[in-house]
């Protein structure tokens, strides 16, 4: 088994598209997991669907035959057929999505499946296992709601350099600074804030 992601990378509030699949070899009969979502994501109500077509995939489509999903009280994905499938085709089970809490904390995140049962016709276990999914959690965005430089007026003679220190509110921004000089024939500006004259003139 293994659980894919539409996307790797996430921020509170994002809404992440999760695919399962199953990929086996010999003979398969029976498939079950329980999916597990690990705190600071949030299992969308409703949008757990088995993958149309896959239990005519699997040729388990006769009476007590099938695959389902069960979200109460477990979210257990299972299937059964009385005919053995001897596909090694990579197959899709379900989809399902999970929202990133607004509090969820910057970290890695592990959706998998747990009490994993893949056994053949004679019921025995194919010792299967879970590739899970990684989703990586960045903090959620903080803008800037002030900006001031240590100096607000510099005289430089030609050649000359001085670093000029921004201070942001608040301090734990994600915004970041960007140094721009309006006339930077005349004096430059590096990506750091530290200024070199160039010219006579004035700039900004």
């Amino acid at each position: 088994y293994s659980i894919e992601a539409d996307k790797t990378t996430a921020a509170p509030g994002d809404i992440i598209n999760f695919t399962i699949y199953m990929q086996q070899t010999g003979n398969q009969n029976t498939l079950e997991g329980t999916l597990v979502i690990p705190a600071g994501l949030t299992f969308v109500a409703d949008s757990g669907k088995v993958t149309e077509g896959v239990a005519e995939k699997l040729n388990w489509t006769q009476a007590l035959e099938g695959v389902a999903w069960t979200p109460v009280p477990k979210m257990i994905l299972n299937g059964f057929g009385a005919e053995s499938y001897t596909g090694t085709e990579k197959l899709s089970l379900m989809t399902f999505q999970c929202t990133v809490d607004g509090d969820a904390a910057a970290n890695d995140y592990q959706v998998t499946l747990i009490d994993l049962v893949a056994d053949d016709e004679n019921y025995e276990t194919k010792n299967p296992t879970c590739v899970p999914a990684t989703i990586t959690v960045t903090a959620a965005p903080k803008p800037a709601t002030g900006i001031s430089l240590n100096k607000s007026e510099l005289t430089l003679i030609d050649g000359s350099s001085e670093q000029l220190i921004a201070t942001v509110e608040p301090a734990d921004t994600t915004d970041a600074v960007l140094w721009i000089s309006d006339k930077p024939a005349i004096a430059a500006v590096n990506n750091s804030g530290l200024v070199t004259a160039i010219a006579p003139g004035e700039a900004t």
